[in-house]
């Protein structure tokens, strides 16, 4: 910085993306904390493709909630988690396919 005076930011256009939206309120989630939200929606999202698939239209809504809901590192340690089989929450998914 020069004397001060803020530098200008510019951000990468595929970072501005015009159908940015939140996750909608949840009444499960009323604290301002959103961890726990984070966490069931990328569960939630986990457990939808194992159910229905990757293009499903709902589990596609649950990947948009986690992803604006969770810090990107979070999501890059869990998924690497998952691919190690090491995801503390990943028996939530693989019990609910073997109905």
């Amino acid at each position: 910085m020069d004397g001060g005076k803020d530098e200008n930011i510019t951000l990468p256009e595929d970072s501005l993306r015009s159908d940015y939206k939140n996750a909608p309120y949840s009444s499960k989630f009323p604290q301002a904390n959103q961890t726990n939200y984070c966490w069931a929606a990328y569960v939630q999202h986990k457990i939808c493709v194992a159910k229905k698939g990757e293009d499903d239209k709902d589990c596609m809504l649950n990947k948009a909630m986690y992803t604006t809901l969770c810090p990107s590192s979070w999501i890059e340690t869990w998924d690497e988690q998952v691919e190690a089989n090491l995801f503390p929450g990943q028996r939530l998914w693989k019990t609910s396919t073997q109905h």
